[in-house]
């Protein structure tokens, strides 16, 4: 342009962008050629730009009048198919600011939309970092896609237990009457895009819903729901199975471009991450509900001691047994626990075992009694069960077992001494007792 902002010349990538944009209807006028003020286009930009514009043509004038030594701007100009971006550049042309400038118009489309991708894939994997439920990370999964492609429909679909059924449909922009109709759907070739991607693990494209033979079944319902292409992308969980598919549709026929197959793969990918996770987060639940109906519900004490005889975790049944809660034994040392006399067993225990290591001689499970203090300071008899904990070397982490009261064993087997060895009458020594000593 010259120092008047009327356009002296263009390259031919302007003239076709020019021409595509004036041939589109409510488009930008900004494309005219050679003799055209430019300033005059951008501030006969349209509402919804009229900001954008203004700030260009503020910028340009600053340029052209050595104000500004160069601007640039950001502006979307979307096309019927896809949303765009561009940049404009405007640069003093030559030594004297009153030549004019020249103006680029860069295409930064993909640049923008990586760094869009890219803060949605941050976002839900901050929703999984949290520990979100499930649903809310898959529907912000969704969501975001839908964002980054505005037009876009999408669904997240899970297989059933037993792998032959799509279900749990999170769909949040489809309409009802179509999820319910999905859900429950038996997988298997020809059944949608979907039920095809389950069944066979890999990514089925449907141009057109009304002219494809996978979709022959489902075509009314689809055009109830307004629905003309539909591209399905399985995810899988770490072990190969398929989990389920993450499914792009769009009203009218699409093809996806190269950008839609890397979105679609990616947001496969999260789906896969987020409910792999949930399940096993549920298996794990799963298992600490069998661990605590096995230990908590019966009346011998489950136990686990760390390398250093500090309790890592104690059962409820030692609140009945010794009356410490569960919160008053982890943490503490276990030698706190006993008596002299039991310390030095433990630890004579420990000795032999160390010995019988150093030798070759793993030896795991022991069991042994002992006396333990109680919290109202009682002492009573337990058996104890004590299994090592082992590394990959073999060398001892830590200890678990289980801790049972013989407190009335210990009494009962006093009483049957008490009568082998003494007159019940006089509490004297017996014959018994006689042979036995000499």
């Amino acid at each position: 342009i010259d120092s008047q902002g009327v356009i002296q010349t263009t390259n031919q990538a302007w003239q076709r962008f020019a021409q595509q944009n004036i041939g589109e209807p409510g488009a930008s006028t900004r494309g005219l050629g050679v003799g055209t003020s430019y300033l005059a286009v951008c501030s006969a930009d349209s509402a919804a730009q009229d900001v954008l514009a203004r700030e260009a043509s503020k910028g340009i004038q600053a340029v052209l009048e050595g104000r500004l030594p160069h601007f640039s701007l950001e502006y979307p100009c979307d096309s019927p198919h896809e949303q765009r971006w561009f940049e404009m550049t405007v640069v003093p042309l030559g030594q004297q600011v009153h030549d004019g400038a020249v103006i680029t118009h860069t295409d930064i489309t993909a640049l923008k939309l990586a760094t869009q991708v890219e803060l949605h894939r941050n976002h839900v994997l901050e929703l999984l970092a949290r520990d979100e439920p499930l649903a809310r990370i898959l529907e912000a999964l969704v969501k975001g896609v839908e964002q980054l492609h505005p037009g876009s429909l999408c669904s997240i679909l899970t297989l059933s237990n037993d792998g032959r059924h799509l279900v749990h449909t999170v769909a949040p922009s489809l309409p009802d009457f179509y999820n319910a109709a999905i859900d429950g759907v038996e997988i298997g070739l020809g059944v949608g895009s979907c039920g095809t991607a389950a069944a066979t693990g890999e990514r089925v494209i449907v141009e057109d819903i009304s002219a494809h033979p996978y979709w022959a079944a489902y075509k009314d319902l689809a055009g109830r729901a307004g629905l003309g292409a539909c591209w399905s992308q399985p995810f899988f969980a770490a072990s190969g199975q398929v989990l389920g598919t993450f499914a792009i549709y769009h009203a009218a026929p699409h093809a996806p471009q190269p950008v839609d197959l890397a979105l679609i793969e990616q947001s496969a990918q999260l789906a896969s991450i987020a409910i792999e996770k949930n399940l096993v987060q549920q298996r794990l639940r799963d298992s600490e509900a069998h661990f605590r109906l096995l230990t908590e519900q019966v009346s011998d004490v489950v136990w686990r001691l760390d390398r250093d005889n500090v309790f890592t975790y104690i059962s409820p049944a030692d609140e009945r047994l010794r009356g410490f809660r569960a919160d008053e034994v982890i943490g503490q040392n276990v030698f706190t626990l006993l008596t002299d006399e039991g310390i030095a067993s433990v630890q004579a225990l420990r000795q032999q075992r160390q010995v019988g290591d150093r030798q070759g001689h793993l030896k795991d499970a022991m069991t042994f009694e002992l006396q333990q203090r109680c919290k109202d300071g009682r002492l009573i008899w337990t058996e104890v069960l004590s299994i090592p904990e082992r590394d990959a070397q073999g060398s001892i982490t830590g200890y678990h077992g289980i801790t049972r009261d013989i407190t009335g064993r210990k009494q009962i087997e006093e009483q049957v001494r008490q009568l082998a060895f003494f007159d019940p009458l006089t509490l004297l020594p017996n014959r018994r007792m006689l042979d036995d000593r000499l």
